[in-house]
């Protein structure tokens, strides 16, 4: 019997240590050998192999004089430096830590038959998000922009952080199966979600124990705004929501449940939320911060998560070396978005005040409305205090340090970047918040009357989270009316002639969405960041623009919005 259960161990654990084996050999020789091209290739080299991949992109005219620069160059060189040394150190550490036994997946019958509920259930709410919410701006920008890429473009090509890099290498591949990007996106951020309330449901059971309790705080956790209106939208929120939930469930599993075979998982979902949204550091150093006081709780160190940790920023300095290498660390550090908005810390803290940010971001969360933002933070505080309360278990305690850490880092983080992130940005967080006040309100509820209570409470609150978040999307998405815009712009009166040409200007790209809205099929060729300007049949430019060349030869058909539309005089 010990022998056939040995064999087994062995069936399961040889795939996974030859992998780790091909990992070690590979990533330092693929680092290797694209430092020794970079080296070897100048910047005028580099340039023309860059435009052979893709000449056609948003802002190709001056890529290589505003963003590929000769100093973008040179500091390439040494970032390629710094990948080698740092996969040669991945490789080091991935070799030196033990490798865990991987068990068999089991599910009954019963859990199976719950989880495809929560499916059924999940892609559902993310059908109607879809359907109610027409294409975003930014989700157009996305597909067309950074999805319709090559690989190897959408990985290094970062002029505005819409390149939510591995969602939109993922999608890309939908461009060889569906034609439209944006449906291809919002197909894959349903499947997010459907994953996160699955994986919410495996936590809650650990908290909550009755089963109506939990499915009506699942349902909650479903219907809050960002996670179920991302759900519909072809961004990279719905997959940085995932990667996050599921490196807190690994994250819990490791520290709690003695689970080591966690710990890669944990790893790599960090790299991955990192090349998503680099705004997932906030939500990593609030998990490190926790890690760093649990250790201190302990009273040990624990080398296995910290070589994990080492090699997780290793590995995220390497997948994002073609980023470093032609767009330089500046496109991340130091673009409009991330920029300092004050001078110093006072000022921010002022600033945040005064632009009710806090109010706003809980209202994102909580439905919350009018209530101010003291009483909000005051109701998170008293949450954190429920799970340190003395007579509380050591997992409780556990769930408050959590979530204190994860404030910590997100009010530090801001405060030296002199800069608040985008609502949609804390995605997580916000999720996060919610569901650790289910389970603080369900260490209360014990006797059957508090239970029936609970239940009835819990099902107006879901009412009415689903009667406001449903009328706040899409808008409430990116603090943008994007009905309002599709509705301007689909008026327009211009008759193009069917199998025109339509020339659209780099910042027009949303024209190619409502006029192949408009005319489901009239045969046109919409021309998008392209070099070359040929004098087509029609071309949308800005509002204070003039056609490219040959100005003489167009006249204005129409003005609309922040757009004119210009036709070729025959």
């Amino acid at each position: 019997m010990e022998k056939g259960s040995s064999s087994g161990i062995e069936a399961v654990n040889n795939p996974v240590l030859n992998f780790r084996r091909f990992l070690i050999v590979s990533v330092p020789l693929v680092a290797v050998v694209y430092a020794v091209w970079y080296w070897s290739s100048d910047h005028q080299q580099l340039t023309a192999f860059y435009r052979q991949l893709n000449p056609d992109f948003y802002k190709a005219t001056n890529w290589s004089s505003v963003f590929f620069t000769a100093e973008v160059k040179s500091a390439g060189n040494w970032w390629c430096l710094a990948a080698v040394i740092a996969s040669a150190g991945w490789a080091f550490l991935a070799w030196k830590s033990r490798l865990p036994h991987i068990p068999k997946l089991k599910f009954t019958k019963n859990q199976s038959l719950v989880y495809a509920g929560i499916a059924v259930a999940g892609i559902i709410l993310s059908l109607i998000a879809n359907i109610h919410t027409n294409y975003g701006t930014d989700e157009v920008f996305s597909a067309l922009n950074f999805a319709s890429l090559p690989s190897f473009q959408c990985a290094s090509y970062y002029v505005l952080p819409n390149n939510h890099i591995i969602f939109n290498l993922i999608n890309g591949i939908g461009s060889t199966i569906h034609f439209n990007l944006v449906e291809s996106g919002r197909f894959l951020s349903l499947i997010c979600y459907v994953i996160a309330l699955c994986s919410s449901w495996y936590f809650l059971q650990k908290w909550i124990r009755s089963s109506w309790l939990r499915v009506l705080s699942l349902l909650l956790l479903a219907l809050q705004l960002h996670a179920w209106g991302f759900s519909g939208q072809a961004r990279g929120y719905e997959l940085v929501f995932l990667l996050s939930l599921l490196s807190l469930f690994t994250f819990w599993g490791y520290w709690f449940e003695n689970k080591e075979y966690l710990l890669p998982l944990h790893a790599g979902c960090n790299v991955a939320g990192m090349l998503t949204v680099p705004s997932y550091l906030y939500w990593w150093v609030g998990l490190m911060l926790a890690s760093f006081l649990f250790m201190i709780w302990e009273k040990r160190i624990d080398r296995g998560y910290i070589k994990a940790a080492l090699g997780s920023a290793l590995m995220t300095l390497l997948v994002f070396l073609p980023l470093l290498t032609f767009s330089g660390l500046t496109s991340l550090s130091h673009n409009e978005y991330v920029r300092p908005r004050n001078a110093n810390g006072l000022d921010f803290i002022t600033d945040l005040y005064d632009l009710h940010y806090v109010k706003g971001l809980f209202n994102d969360w909580f439905c919350s409305g009018t209530f101010t933002a003291g009483i909000e933070v005051l109701c998170l505080l008293c949450m954190a205090l429920v799970f340190f309360y003395p007579r509380r278990d050591k997992k409780y305690r556990a769930l408050g340090i959590i979530w204190v850490s994860m404030l910590i880092a997100f009010i530090s983080m801001a405060t030296l970047m002199l800069r608040t992130p985008f609502n949609r940005n804390l995605i997580a967080q916000g999720y996060l918040a919610e569901m650790f006040i289910l389970i603080a309100l369900g260490t209360f509820v014990t006797a059957r009357l508090t239970r029936i209570a609970s239940v009835l409470l819990l099902s107006g609150v879901i009412v009415y989270s689903a009667v406001i978040n449903f009328n706040r999307m899409p808008s409430k998405l990116y603090e943008f009316d994007v009905n309002s815009c599709i509705n301007k712009l689909s008026a327009c009166k211009t008759p193009f002639r069917p199998r025109c040409t339509i020339w659209l200007d780099d910042e027009c790209f949303y024209w190619d969405y409502i006029l192949k809205r408009k005319y489901p099929d009239p045969g046109f060729r919409i021309m998008l960041n392209k070099s070359a300007f040929a004098r087509q049949d029609y071309c949308i430019l800005p509002s204070g623009m003039q056609p490219p060349s040959d100005t003489a030869g167009y006249r204005i058909s129409e003005n609309i919005g922040e757009y004119t539309i210009y036709e070729r005089i025959r």
